[in-house]
């Protein structure tokens, strides 16, 4: 099949490339996103990038109102595009099994979970959409305490399973914490039943919110009557990626009763990328507002919008896949025609300008992203390494084979590109980890 590249001087682009999406996959499939802090909630174990997730996974403890006790469900999302499917007559099936297995501090099990399940389509293309993602709720009676938990999904189509394990603490019935239960983030979906659907407000594990989910719904209970104290009121705090907060929703005037459901919903299209968090504070005996619940959240917005990135960023970005002449026009258009610029640009390499997705421009975003949180981590600035650039452009080798320099004790890192006939040799030169590009060394020259 012959691959669909964007050519320019300065090397080549590939849009749509098997060997590396299957790649990719081997080192990303069924990544599990846990992005939670504070009270009851789970440690950050990766990092999240949107355009890599397949499994999510958040915690949301509520109180029973029949006996008082907090429940702690588990709420999962599991997306189609990393499962196997088979052709069944005229539809395509990928079947697969979830086991949550959970156990306290001192190893014995305290909990577990099983389910088995299938996604059937009837177009083949419908596997990788995310519209067929199915959300899980696995409801639980744990106590406070400290505990371990081992996720498993197993595709028994292909009989391959992957395993992770993540610990978490659960503090709900400390002093104040139990007068709400957790925050839980929601976003709007189409439902789909017999009379074709509607839409509802779901929960959403994964959330991420900006680009095409402007809009966060977030809901909590209050608990008002609980114990001798009297609950005075409640804010939403909200604090941006540097740290600054804002307040999003205030109520001094709390009614008594024994369960007061709580909603609020806020546009995410003007926030700028990255990292935030929601924070629960309430006042208790006219006392001052403490925090008692908190939940993390990413937004992601289109990194062409000029609104929240530098241009020259975008620019540096670019360089490695546009022509040089291109780029030098481009660097010195006037700032009222750079966002056009840039639009058309990617506009004239989508492959299927009749759909809403340009696959190529997800494809070189995503290799960015993969490329920073792989090679660059330890980057203080958004300046791209030599591995990095060279991911970007050719993106995952077909193997990767590190030795040591026995004569300066470095360690050398080939990459083998086999399609192309393309050998890259990297070394790490101070001894840090920061590879640079030994040969071919005109590869990266612009």
């Amino acid at each position: 099949m012959k691959k669909q590249v964007c050519h320019n001087d300065a090397g080549y682009f590939p849009a749509c490339r098997r060997r590396d999406q299957r790649n990719l996959i081997l080192t990303s499939i069924f990544i599990v996103l846990f992005t939670m802090q504070g009270y009851g909630q789970i440690t950050p174990s990766i990092t999240d990038i949107p355009s890599t997730r397949d499994i999510m996974i958040d915690l949301y403890s509520v109180k029973n109102q029949n006996d008082g006790v907090f429940n702690t469900q588990f709420i999962l999302t599991i997306f189609p595009a990393q499962l196997i499917f088979i052709s069944d007559r005229e539809q395509f099936i990928a079947n697969y099994e979830i086991e949550l297995a959970i156990k306290d501090d001192s190893g014995e099990q305290a909990a577990i979970q099983i389910v088995r399940d299938s996604i059937a389509v009837e177009n083949y293309d419908d596997t990788r959409s995310d519209r067929w993602k199915k959300l899980y709720q696995f409801p639980t009676t744990l106590p406070d305490g400290e505990y371990i938990a081992v996720l498993m999904v197993s595709d028994l189509n292909s009989r391959k399973s992957m395993q992770r394990k993540f610990s978490f603490t659960l503090n709900n019935n400390q002093q104040l914490v139990n007068y709400s239960s957790d925050i839980q983030l929601g976003c709007r979906e189409w439902i789909r039943n017999e009379n074709g659907g509607n839409y509802a407000i779901m929960p959403d594990p994964q959330r991420v919110y900006g680009i095409g989910n402007n809009k966060l719904y977030s809901q909590f209970d209050l608990y008002p009557s609980e114990g001798d104290s009297s609950l005075n009121g409640y804010r939403l705090i909200c604090y941006n990626p540097s740290g600054k907060a804002s307040v999003l929703a205030e109520e001094k005037n709390i009614p008594v009763r024994k369960k007061l459901p709580i909603m609020h919903t806020f546009a995410t299209d003007t926030l700028p990328p990255g990292k935030y968090h929601l924070a629960l504070e309430v006042a208790v005996n006219q006392g001052e507002y403490q925090e008692i619940r908190r939940k993390n959240f990413r937004v992601f917005q289109n990194p062409l919008d000029l609104r929240f990135r530098e241009y020259a960023a975008i620019l540096a970005e670019l360089k490695l896949i546009m022509p040089k002449d291109d780029w030098r026009a481009m660097k010195k258009l006037p700032q009222a025609l750079r966002q056009n610029a840039l639009d058309e640009f990617w506009k004239e390499k989508d492959p299927s300008p009749e759909t809403a997705k340009n696959e190529v421009m997800t494809e070189f975003y995503r290799r960015l992203n993969y490329a920073r949180e792989t090679f660059d981590r330890k980057q203080s600035d958004e300046k791209l390494s030599d591995r990095s650039k060279v991911f970007v452009r050719y993106g995952m080798p077909d193997n990767i084979t590190r030795q040591e320099d026995r004569v300066y004790g470095r360690f050398l890192e080939l990459w083998q590109y086999q399609e192309e006939k393309l050998n890259v040799l990297f070394q790490d030169i101070m001894g840090f980890g920061e590879y640079r590009l030994l040969r071919p060394y005109r590869l990266l020259q612009d």
